[in-house]
């Protein structure tokens, strides 16, 4: 049985199959997947700080905080493409901006804004930088940006089109989107299946190919310029965490415990497995 596409409305779709007790189909036109039904889920609820802070059922975080360091390691290549990029810096919103390490990252020459659903999460940087706290669609400040990014968000969100028409119009003319997502196309997504780690509704809502993630930038006015398959710097403890989405949550529950306070469990490892994107699009 195929549905209407919530981002295309042609009912050219075809059903996936069942994961988390959620429907996920494909659309055809769009090239991309996504949950049905989610016109009811509350996401401000979800995303609470026991997703930050372990809760298995909500395919977050074992501990946000103590993973500092390694997102920095993982943003490293994305900082160097922007100070290179604006040699002197710029006017940048980071949506879906957390602790603000991102932002943190960037040179005194940049100003800096974030977005940020979780009120708690932003405790330390609401001084520092200018985080609006609330839905990014309700985002209304005034001034033109010359960089947007949006870092593991776009597919947690329920109108991703919507969200990224409200980028665009905060854009300057020429300026640039930069955001990730994961590609269901990819060989490693296609050897697992169902169990691959991006496939978790009700976290993950929408699932991008390679063309779906340029459609629906193009539906949006936006340029897909460079399109980079990036790893990421993770603990070895957050590693197993994540593990306990694809195999057994028993089994590696335990190792995980075994290692929560273990020095082993600290230890960064980088994986890539060419199953995420970094897409650079521009502003027509």
């Amino acid at each position: 049985m195929s549905i209407n596409c919530p981002i295309c409305k042609s009912n050219n779709t075809k059903y996936l199959f069942d994961k988390n007790s959620y429907n996920i189909y494909f659309c055809r036109n769009c090239e991309i997947g996504f949950v049905e039904q989610i016109e009811n889920l509350d996401i401000v609820k979800f995303y609470q700080d026991d997703y930050f802070m372990g809760n298995v059922e909500k395919f977050g975080y074992l501990n946000y905080e103590s993973e500092r360091y390694n997102r920095e390691l993982s943003f490293r290549n994305k900082v160097k493409i922007l100070e290179k990029s604006f040699p002197n810096g710029g006017k940048i919103l980071d949506v879906g901006c957390a602790d603000g390490t991102f932002l943190s990252m960037l040179s005194e020459k940049w100003k800096k804004f974030g977005v940020e659903i979780n009120s708690s999460i932003v405790k330390r940087i609401k001084n520092i930088y200018d985080v609006f706290i609330g839905d990014f669609i309700n985002y209304n400040r005034e001034g033109e940006f010359d960089v947007i990014t949006m870092w593991d968000f776009i597919d947690h969100t329920k109108e991703p089109l919507n969200y990224l028409q409200k980028a665009y119009s905060l854009l300057k003319k020429n300026g640039l989107l930069i955001l990730n997502v994961g590609d269901m196309d990819s060989l490693f997504a296609k050897i697992l299946g169902k169990r691959w780690y991006i496939f978790i509704p009700p976290t993950h809502l929408y699932f991008f190919t390679k063309n779906g993630i340029k459609k629906i930038l193009e539906k949006s006015g936006l340029d897909t310029k460079i399109i980079i398959r990036e790893g990421k710097y993770v603990s070895l403890n957050l590693c197993f965490f994540r593990m306990q989405y694809i195999f057994s949550q028993k089994i590696f529950g335990w190792i995980n415990k075994s290692f929560l306070n273990n020095i082993i469990g600290k230890i960064t490892i980088y994986y890539n497995f060419f199953d995420i994107m970094t897409i650079i699009a521009q502003k027509k």
